[in-house]
């Protein structure tokens, strides 16, 4: 993986992070059903996944392998965290935790990401 598709794939996880973290914020107000939530939920779980999937597939130069290594645990715990909320049945209102939590991830993404 070349140093510009590292860059890529974190600037695809950070905008699964910040969906996640914005579509969760908008929860308040009961405009969503339930099917609709955990569907969304579970989409982007899925996207978080596929980021993942292909990261543990990737190798780079050795000057990017702290990078990627980063870029793997924090997706992992993206996914991990859009499964927990998909499961635990959907959130009703802004699970403020979660958003603490993927507000959290976002910064380390933005924060990591190799220039």
């Amino acid at each position: 993986m070349s140093h510009e598709e590292l860059q890529s794939k974190f600037r695809a996880s950070l905008s699964v992070a910040s969906e996640s973290e914005q579509f969760l914020d908008h929860l308040d107000g009961g405009r969503f059903s339930p099917d609709f939530i955990k569907g969304h939920l579970t989409y982007l779980r899925r996207e978080a996944e596929e980021i993942r999937e292909d990261l543990d597939h990737a190798t780079t130069e050795a000057s990017d392998t702290a990078s990627l290594n980063l870029l793997k645990a924090i997706t992992g715990e993206l996914a991990q965290t859009l499964s927990s909320l998909a499961s635990n049945g959907p959130p009703t209102s802004a699970p403020g935790p979660a958003i603490d939590h993927l507000e959290l991830l976002r910064g380390r993404l933005e924060r990591d990401m190799p220039r």
